[in-house]
C-alpha cells in the first residue's frame, strides 16, 4: 500500500503535460470497475466466493483501458501486493495454493499472477520472487510443468515466466507445451480435446519472444504457430466469432482475437473486433446468451483489451 500511495503522490507532483485521449470504451471500463465488491476483487460463480484468476485478469483489462497502478488503487493491493490473498509460501495458503492435502501450488495461477504484476509493474518485488521459486520447482528439465491439468496452465506459466524475465525457463515450457498440441492444431483446455481460447491463449504464450532458442526449437514454435493458426480459422463459426455448446462464445472469440494479434495477423483479428462491439450492452459490458441482454462480468473481465485491437502481449513494457 505504501508503494501505490507513494506512486500516486509522485504523480501528483509531476508537472501537467498534454492530455491524452483515453482508450476507447470507457462505458466498458467503469462497468467493470464497478463491479468490483469493496474495490477488492470480483464476485465468484456462486454468492460470496472471489475468483482470484477471474479479477486478476480483469486487472488486465483495467489497464488496458487506462487504468495506471495508482488509479487501480486497493485493487492492485489486494489482489497483487497482499500476501495472506495470493500466496504464503510457508503457510502454504493464499489463492495461488490448492486445497488439497499437500497444499500445492496451482501453477497457472502462479503464472498469471507472475504476469499481471508485471504487466500492470506492481513493486513487490519479494512477494513476485517468492512465488516464482516455488513455481520454479514444479518445472522439470524438461520442461513438464507439474501439476498442470491443461494448456491453459503451460501457457500462463511461459507467459509468465517470461513476463518476469525469466526467458530461458519459460522456453523450456513453451518448447514442452509445443509437444502437446493436438494433431488438428488446437491446444486444450479442459480435457484433451482443442478449445479456442486456450489455443488463443496458447498462440499468445508462442508469440512472446519468438526467436529465442536455437534454430531448432524457433522453427518448432513457428511450426507449431501456424498449425494454431489453421485451428482458429476452421474454429470460426463464419461469422467471426466461437460457438460453444451453450451459444455465442464471447471469452473464446476475444482469447482467438488476442491470439491472431499476438501472431501479427491484426487484420484477420479485425472482424472479430467488431463482432465483439456488437455484443456489448448498454452498460458497457459484454452480454452472454444466458443473461438476457444484460451484460455479464465474466465475460467482459477477459473481453475488453482485444476490443480495442490489443493482446495480452501489449500491455508489457519490456
Amino acid at each position: 500500500l505504501v508503494a501505490i500511495t507513494s506512486i500516486t503522490a509522485t504523480l501528483s507532483l509531476v508537472a501537467p503535460t498534454a492530455a491524452v485521449a483515453a482508450p476507447p470504451y470507457q462505458t466498458t471500463v467503469s462497468y467493470l470497475s464497478g463491479k468490483f465488491v469493496s474495490g477488492k476483487y470480483l464476485a465468484g460463480f456462486s454468492a460470496g466466493s472471489k475468483d482470484f484468476g477471474m479479477s486478476i485478469e480483469a486487472l488486465l483489462q483495467l489497464n488496458a483501458g487506462g487504468h495506471d497502478l495508482a488509479k487501480l488503487g486497493s485493487k492492485a493491493q489486494y489482489l497483487l501486493n497482499t500476501k495472506s490473498v495470493v500466496g504464503d509460501v510457508v503457510a502454504r495458503t493464499g489463492y495461488v495454493f490448492n486445497t488439497d492435502a499437500n497444499q500445492t501450488l496451482n501453477v497457472g495461477l502462479a503464472g498469471k499472477y507472475l504476469f499481471v504484476s508485471r504487466a500492470l509493474e506492481v513493486p513487490a518485488e519479494y512477494l513476485q520472487y517468492q512465488i516464482f521459486k516455488e513455481l520454479k520447482t514444479r518445472i522439470a528439465a524438461d520442461g513438464t510443468v507439474y501439476g498442470a491439468t491443461n494448456d491453459f496452465d503451460y501457457a500462463w506459466v511461459a507467459l509468465g515466466l517470461n513476463a518476469y524475465l525469466e526467458h530461458t525457463l519459460a522456453n523450456k515450457v513453451i518448447q514442452k507445451l509445443i509437444t502437446r498440441q493436438n494433431t488438428d492444431g488446437g491446444f486444450s483446455s479442459y480435457g484433451t480435446a482443442s478449445s479456442a481460447d486456450a489455443t488463443g491463449l496458447a498462440l499468445q504464450a508462442l508469440s512472446l519472444r519468438r526467436w529465442f532458442g536455437n534454430a531448432t526449437e524457433d522453427k518448432a514454435r513457428s511450426t507449431a504457430i501456424g498449425k494454431a493458426l489453421s485451428y482458429v480459422r476452421k474454429t470460426d463459426s463464419g461469422d467471426s466469432h466461437i460457438e460453444s455448446d451453450y451459444g455465442y462464445d464471447v471469452n473464446g472469440t476475444a482469447y482467438v482475437a488476442m491470439g491472431l494479434k499476438a501472431a501479427g495477423k491484426l487484420e484477420e483479428a479485425k472482424p472479430y473486433r467488431l463482432w465483439l462491439k456488437s455484443k456489448l450492452a448498454s452498460t458497457g459490458g459484454f452480454t452472454v446468451p444466458w443473461s438476457s441482454g444484460s451484460a455479464d462480468v465474466m465475460a467482459t473481465s477477459q473481453a475488453y483489451v482485444p476490443l480495442i485491437a490489443k493482446s495480452y502481449l501489449d500491455l508489457l513494457t519490456d
